[in-house]
């Protein structure tokens, strides 16, 4: 027995008499059972060395046989076993060489500043809900080991293994039966993946009736989907309780610790406590899965809550913390050496001061408690202040226990956690001694591990008043907590905790931080959560969730496809597949970032390939925390392109049949493409010849619209660039305009009068400067007659049409009408009485008389010096017309006498005459 930090030497050996007599079945200690190691109550070796025994195989499992669990009708409770009382230490308290300090928590954002000192800030990869109240057995005691492809959940007596999209790999299986107890029996488990022998390792409790036992168990291979092989690694039938098996492992140890009550005393009876007990086991024989050798350090009434490190770096010796309430200024360091069945297995001890600590602020009852918003119970129950989780890598020994702190800022005394880290090079030496708060709120039931770069990562629950149970993880860059540490607050309940189970209210009593062994910059958490509607296979009144977070910045293995052509216009996606892959993570090639990106998961993500010139780039991904090295796998070409584009002209509106525009502009409209994926059209080149000279022209683009105007024939010469520089052969379209109709000259008739039957010839052309004469075509042929053997208006018209179809008409109107043979010399008319008498015939061109008395006459007036009307038809006599004309009043000079031709002459006719 080793004696409690401080506690006189006589009380104790009371203490230890005390224990020996009310010691369970009658003092009595209890046998071993065949086959399995030492229990609680048997005798040990001498001082610091245990009892070897080997042990043989329990049971052999396969984990796709195991059946489902099973929810019973109302919860079953397992009971919360106070850590043990004794007196205050006396004498001065040692004084720790590393003050305690405090950090506070603070949620990260999006516009969260990185860490000090370090320039890493935590980054979320992955998070996604898991198993949920399944059975119905509060606590969850939530646990998760990551091996390369699967992620192993425990929850209290349930299992399920992931795959890290998040996906659930099988369906639950029940933990009593993997163990070999009976269904939906047993809890505490514990599991843990080595990536140093590449196996799952777990432990359990049994809760057997009248006694208890705890088991380990190791898959056959890192596929945890497969067979395991169990071993009992302590078994009693004294009514002892062997609570919280606790697992850790070595090089070439694994190890089990857990505190032992007496059953037969009430659970709230402090003197229920029989002591602390550790196993190791060869691990070499669990690997081989035959018998194995087991080394038991039997029940110390001086420990409680002894916990094993998972080491994540090489080591021989087994190291493991203790937190003590009976002794809180003080930590313990507990280092197992030697192998069991090879060398003898001794165990140390080391007190290190940690200063002032007290368990979780209390709500009038045994145990600390946190607030969570109304609807649930009142409040969630923190426990203690025993140690949680121990890890260690390259001489840094982490541990985390829940404390009581005010958070700097805050008034109130809140749950916080306690992070130590003890430096295990030559000497053991505190390293890291703070207190993590959260103002106004509660951090509870913490878990730790570190990455390949002795980074801290843990997760934890959180809540207040105001905020349902929360997941938390936090990562500190080279274990330094800034007096502000920000962490991913990366899931949330929808609703307060009911624990449904009585007054004991009990929330979980540990949870599970593990780093992935694939991506060893990764960390893995998984935290009991507020209530989720749905959660798990049941439903339930709370959850858990996993989340994946890093400090690092991203690596680059491949892009695929890694090549694509130069500038190309189309969208090219290639996969980029690397490490720490958080959602916003942006892509460069070179210089010039993709325009989408989108994370798929942690290790791909796809890209969209921005335009660039041929060559060959380095394709780097870039988080908060940083961009990926350049390297041969992240490269990435850009195939010239050789091909020149392909360019086509049109005209609009589309030439007539032809092959003529009339209608101005035509325009010349030209289009080009460069393929599918190819550079793209940079420019259209054009030039022109003929009717409308037009000097070399440049247009961006892949169009171009030349309007022509001129009428005529042009000639126009193009070409298309692609953006590669690549040109295509020179195009040409000839465009031919005529917007106007052929010229027409009409000689003859020509506008005016033709007499009755005068011979007349059609005389006329057509010209067209541009297209030229189609047709030309008049009344009468060109050279024949005209009609003048028909008095009255007449009209002579020609149509002529061009090549390119404009059309044409010209229409000369001209009368024909009666000769007037005047049968007087109108120069000396016969004046009469004041008369003058005018005589005449009608005739036609040729003199020929036409006179009728069908026919008739009439005048109008006189023109000359003097006009004045006159009226009066001409007297018909002897196939002749003749009128009396007064000349009174008519002064003398040249007169003509007006008048009309009754029947189809129109034309005002004329006698001269003269007055002398």
């Amino acid at each position: 027995m080793h004696a409690v930090r401080g506690w006189p030497r006589a009380l104790l050996l009371t203490l230890a008499v005390t224990l020996t007599v009310t010691a369970p079945a009658g003092g009595a200690a209890a046998e071993p059972r065949p086959g399995v190691p030492p229990t609680a109550s048997s005798p040990s070796r001498a001082d610091g060395e245990g009892k070897l025994s080997r042990v043989k195989v329990k049971q052999r499992v396969d984990v796709r046989t195991l059946p489902r669990p099973k929810r019973v009708p109302k919860p079953q409770v397992q009971p919360y076993l106070a850590p043990p009382k004794g007196p205050a230490p006396v004498g001065p308290m040692r004084q720790p060489t590393l003050p305690v300090t405090t950090a506070t928590l603070t949620p990260k954002t999006g516009a969260s500043p990185k860490a000090a000192p370090s320039t890493a800030v935590i980054q979320q990869l992955k998070t996604f809900s898991t198993l949920g109240n399944v059975d119905s057995v509060p606590p969850s005691d939530t646990q998760l080991a990551v091996g390369p492809t699967y992620i192993v959940q425990f929850v209290n007596r349930s299992g399920q293994v992931y795959d890290k999209a998040g996906n659930a790999v099988g369906t639950p299986f029940d933990l009593g039966e993997f163990f070999g107890f009976a269904a939906g029996t047993g809890g505490d488990p514990r599991v843990h993946y080595d990536a140093g022998s590449g196996r799952f390792f777990a432990a359990y409790e049994g809760v057997l009736a009248g006694g208890d036992e705890n088991d380990v168990a190791v898959s056959d291979s890192s596929d945890p989907r497969g067979h395991w092989t169990v071993y009992i690694a302590g078994s009693n039938t004294s009514n002892i309780r062997q609570d919280q098996p606790k697992l850790g492992y070595s090089n070439d140890k694994v190890t089990l610790s857990w505190n032992n009550y007496d059953l037969t005393k009430p659970e709230t009876d402090p003197d229920s406590y029989l002591g602390e007990v550790s196993v190791v086991a060869n691990k070499a024989d669990l690997l081989a899965g035959g018998t194995v050798s087991f080394t038991t350090f039997v029940q110390d009434t001086g420990r409680f809550q002894v916990v094993p490190a998972t080491s994540l770096s090489g080591i021989n010796d087994q190291l493991a913390m203790e937190h003590d309430p009976r002794d809180p200024t003080n930590l313990v360091v507990h280092t197992f050496t030697g192998v069991p069945g090879v060398s003898t297995v001794t165990h140390t001890e080391n007190t290190i001061a940690i200063g002032s600590t007290a368990p979780p602020p209390k709500c009038g009852g045994p145990r600390g408690c946190a607030d969570q918003p109304p609807g649930g119970d009142a409040t969630i129950a923190t426990n203690d202040d025993r140690m949680l989780s121990v890890a260690w890598q390259n001489n840094h020994l982490w541990g985390v226990f829940n404390v009581q702190c005010t958070p700097t800022g805050d008034t109130g005394d809140r749950s916080c956690l306690r992070y130590v880290q003890v430096a295990t090079g030559a000497t053991q030496t505190l390293a890291t001694n703070i207190n993590l708060g959260l103002v106004g709120g509660y951090l509870y039931y913490g878990s730790v591990a570190l990455n390949d770069e002795d980074d801290l990562f843990s997760g934890f629950t959180a809540s207040s008043s105001g905020r349902f149970p929360t997941g938390v993880a936090i990562a500190v860059p080279g274990g330094n907590f800034p007096a502000r540490t920000f962490g991913d607050f990366y899931a949330a309940g929808t609703q307060a905790y009911s624990c449904n189970c009585g007054t004991d209210l009990r929330w979980g009593d540990y949870s599970g931080t593990a780093r992935d062994p694939s991506n060893p910059k990764d960390v893995w958490t998984v935290q009991q959560i507020g209530a989720i509607a749905d959660t798990g296979i049941f439903g339930g009144d709370w959850g858990t969730a996993m989340d994946r977070v890093t400090l690092s910045p991203p690596t680059v293995t491949s892009v695929t496809p890694n090549h694509a052509p130069e500038l190309a216009q189309c969208v090219n996606t290639v996969t980029v597949r690397g490490t720490e892959f958080p959602t916003g993570a942006t892509v460069r090639f070179g210089s010039v970032e993709a325009p989408f990106a989108h994370v798929t998961g942690p290790e791909e993500l796809t890209a969209d390939v921005p335009p660039q010139a041929r060559g060959t780039v380095d394709v780097t991904v870039t988080n908060a925390n940083g961009t990926s090295p350049v390297t041969d796998a992240g490269r990435f070409t850009y195939d010239p392109d050789t091909t020149a584009p392909t360019v086509s002209a049109s005209i609009s509106p589309a030439p007539n049949g032809a092959g003529w525009n009339t209608n101005s502009p035509a325009t010349v409209n030209i289009s080009a493409s460069d393929g599918a994926c190819a550079s793209g059209v940079q420019k259209i080149t054009y030039s022109a010849s003929g009717a409308q000279p037009i000097a070399s022209t440049v247009v961006s683009g892949a169009g171009a619209a030349v309007p022509i105007t001129v009428d005529g024939v042009t000639t126009v010469t193009y070409t298309a660039t692609d953006n590669a520089g690549n040109t295509s052969a020179p195009q040409t379209i000839t465009v031919r305009l005529d917007t106007a109709g052929p010229t027409i000259t009409v000689v003859r008739p020509a506008a005016g009068t033709y007499l009755y039957r005068q011979p007349v010839t059609a005389s006329y052309s057509c010209t067209d400067a541009v297209s030229g004469v189609a047709s030309c075509v008049g009344t009468v042929p060109n050279g024949s007659p005209v009609n003048t053997s028909t008095l009255g208006r007449r009209t002579f018209t020609v149509n002529a049409t061009d090549n390119a179809t404009n059309p044409s008409t010209k229409t000369v109107t001209y009368n024909v009408a009666y000769r007037i043979c005047l049968l007087y010399d109108p120069s000396r008319p016969t004046r009469l009485l004041g008369q003058v008498v005018i005589s005449l015939q009608i005739c036609d061109a040729n003199g020929n008389n036409l006179s009728s008395p069908n026919i008739t006459l009439t005048a109008s007036r006189i023109t000359g010096p003097v006009t004045r009307p006159v009226t009066g038809r001409f007297n018909y006599l002897l196939s002749s017309y003749s009128l009396p004309v007064s000349t009174q009043n008519l002064p003398n000079g040249n007169y003509n006498l007006e008048f009309t031709i009754s029947g189809a002459d129109t034309t005002t006719h004329v006698a001269p005459f003269t007055l002398r």
